[in-house]
């Protein structure tokens, strides 16, 4: 009974993890076609293929009828409805972000979120320290003042050279602004804030 019930996880997980791997190779194949394929998947768009027979993962257009389906007087953002005057969540927001949901003042336009673009205040530093700004929270910067100035760690994005608290953009990505901070890999999906 006990090697059947370890025969069925193991097969549970390995059909879970080819699931896993299929789904994720066709959206990788498909964000390589032309076209601004991620902006409508952002949008929830289905794809459309010309034949699903033939193995082709480019879609010939999308499907977006589901946005005819939203209201004019309300906002709208990674699946979540707002009404008129209601903040955006954290979850929907970036660090910084303070968003509120308003209806224009035209009958024809639809509903926009307006957002405070307020800045962070410029602090002084003292000599032989730095800041290194936290990606997670709004304003937040630590004065970083190291003993020797070699200890300051680096980091290497695409050839260039970033020093620990230095703020760098992502290539492809001009919404993504990155932190050196210690531990860069070269990865970009850690010390980010989208802008």
């Amino acid at each position: 009974m006990g090697k059947t019930r370890n025969c069925v996880q193991v097969c549970v997980y390995v059909a879970f993890i080819v699931a896993v791997v299929v789904a994720d190779q066709e959206n990788y194949d498909i964000l390589r076609c032309p076209g601004p394929v991620a902006y409508y998947m952002d949008l929830g768009c289905k794809p459309v293929y010309h034949n699903t027979e033939h193995d082709t993962f480019c879609a010939i257009r999308f499907d977006c009828s589901h946005l005819r389906r939203r209201y004019k007087d309300k906002c709208y953002i990674n699946g979540h409805e707002y009404i008129h005057n209601e903040i955006l969540r954290k979850e929907d927001a970036n660090v910084c972000d303070s968003c509120i949901c308003k209806r224009t003042r035209y009958p024809n336009d639809i509903a926009a979120f307006e957002c405070d673009n307020s800045e962070c205040a410029q602090r002084t530093v003292n000599q032989g320290c730095y800041l290194r700004r936290d990606p997670s929270e709004c304003c937040r910067e630590d004065e970083i003042c190291p003993a020797n100035k070699q200890d300051r760690s680096v980091c290497n994005v695409n050839g260039e050279y970033y020093l620990d608290g230095q703020s760098f953009e992502v290539q492809n990505e001009p919404n993504l602004k990155c932190v050196c901070q210690p531990g860069y890999n070269g990865n970009d999906t850690v010390n980010y804030d989208h802008v």
